[in-house]
């Protein structure tokens, strides 16, 4: 008996079995030109309806790939929402994709006012079956946030009460009031002209003041400049700790300068004038 003991103690124990790892495999050159080879197979089933694109091969593959993941790098005015709007019309009569399974967020009202107009008037539908897939992410956001959340948007009265009071409570601060009519002039100016240009005989905004030109514009170091361009240039070198000097008077502007480059400009063009004679003479 002890002797079983002892042996059931004494043995050697087997180690526990590592976990099975699946690695996940990478995607090789034959991956790739297998997805290239269907999508092309794809885009030959329907040249007419992506005929729009000519031979941009890369947006037609946007359009009709079936990988569940897309990622579109392209430029402003390249046609991304026109590779965006394609790809929807597509899953739905190519695809046989219900649109209600769809979901198309794009930045701006009119790219999505504009793709609601384009699939419409594609699948003979009315704009306003499709104001629910197609939205901006603004608008979808807010969709979500109602659900589930109790709140109300500031009107435009309260906004411009709210406005008023963080100006009454910053006025007396220099920095922050300068920050803010930067701001105003900067991206906001131009703005306001056009608007009072439309809706009034007599604008309250005038195009250009008297003094225009002038050294008016503030700088960091308190130097007027005359104009944003060398004002932020200036601030630049200010907050580099550089020292800077502007429009400052060149040495050499004055009438002695003048003097002896009219005298030099005589005395080139005797000498041309005594050659010339001299060539004559010997002729």
């Amino acid at each position: 008996m002890l002797k079983r003991i002892l042996k059931l103690l004494t043995r050697k124990r087997n180690k526990p079995r590592e976990p099975v790892r699946h690695a996940r495999p990478k995607v090789s050159e034959y991956d790739i030109s297998y997805l290239v080879k269907k999508e092309k197979g794809e885009i030959e089933k329907c040249p007419d309806f992506l005929s729009d694109f000519g031979d941009n091969f890369e947006q037609k593959r946007a359009v009709v790939s079936d990988c569940k993941r897309i990622l579109v790098l392209a430029g402003a005015g390249s046609g991304k929402t026109k590779v965006l709007t394609k790809r929807f019309i597509h899953l739905v009569k190519n695809k046989d994709v219900s649109k209600d399974r769809i979901l198309a967020v794009t930045f701006t009202r009119e790219a999505a006012n504009e793709m609601v107009k384009r699939i419409s008037q594609s699948l003979n539908t009315s704009p306003d079956n499709l104001k629910r897939n197609i939205r901006t992410f603004h608008s979808f956001c807010f969709s979500i946030l109602r659900q589930n959340e109790q709140f109300r948007l500031i009107d435009e009265d309260n906004q411009r009460k709210i406005i008023d009071k963080i100006i009454y409570h910053f006025h007396s601060d220099e920095n922050i009031m300068q920050s803010m009519y930067d701001y105003i002039t900067d991206n906001l100016l131009e703005w306001i002209k056009e608007k009072d240009n439309e809706h009034s005989r007599d604008p309250q905004v005038k195009t250009k003041p008297n003094d225009f030109g002038q050294r008016r514009i503030q700088t960091f170091s308190g130097v007027p400049v005359r104009s944003k361009s060398e004002r932020d240039i200036a601030n630049f070198l200010t907050s580099l700790g550089l020292k800077w000097e502007y429009e400052k008077p060149v040495s050499w502007a004055d009438e002695s300068f003048f003097l002896i480059l009219l005298l030099k400009m005589i005395f080139i063009l005797n000498i041309g004038v005594i050659r010339t004679i001299l060539l004559n003479f010997t002729k």
